[in-house]
């Protein structure tokens, strides 16, 4: 973490999300980068097939997500920016990300063949597995989301189950 000397004031930057409106991520970070705000939006490289040609484009890892190193303080700088919609909290607090896991997705993105990358969101009705825990390899509709545990819906010999899992245990 950095200290920065503001005018007499110690301050600390962290990384915090900000939710972007929709395909909007691209333009934010170049808004925040020229009011010399120092933001992360990772970017992977596809193939999008046009009607006439393919063509490789270079789109937001995550959409709708941009990181900003800000101070607690002076997050209010980024409440105007076109293409900001909030930042993101989590139990009543904004996110904060370390500058570990920034510093690892930047090598993964280094590292990995972008064209191998997938990245799905669970929706409700969806069909998905769980991937540890009692239930391992059982698959089942996603029923609610709450916090950070998905309800499913399970059949199995006629009857319908419903199971609490913890998000990290399913894939989709």
């Amino acid at each position: 973490m950095l200290l920065n000397i503001n005018q007499g004031f110690v301050t600390t930057k962290k990384w915090m999300l900000v939710y972007s409106k929709p395909r909007h991520e691209l333009k934010l970070a170049a808004k925040l980068a020229a009011l010399q705000i120092e933001c992360y939006c990772p970017t992977i490289k596809t193939m999008r097939q046009w009607s006439d040609r393919k063509v490789k484009i270079e789109e937001p890892l995550f959409k709708s997500y941009v990181f900003v190193r800000v101070d607690e303080g002076d997050r209010e700088t980024i409440f105007h920016i076109p293409g900001f919609s909030r930042f993101v909290f989590w139990l009543g607090k904004p996110v904060i990300v370390r500058d570990e896991e920034i510093a690892e997705t930047k090598d993964f993105l280094n590292k990995v063949v972008h064209d191998s990358i997938l990245v799905q969101r669970l929706e409700i009705g969806k069909e998905v597995r769980v991937t540890s825990g009692p239930l391992k390899n059982t698959t089942g509709k996603l029923f609610r989301i709450r916090g950070n545990k998905a309800t499913l819906q399970i059949d199995s010999l006629g009857t319908i189950v419903q199971a609490e899992i913890a998000l990290t245990a399913l894939s989709v």
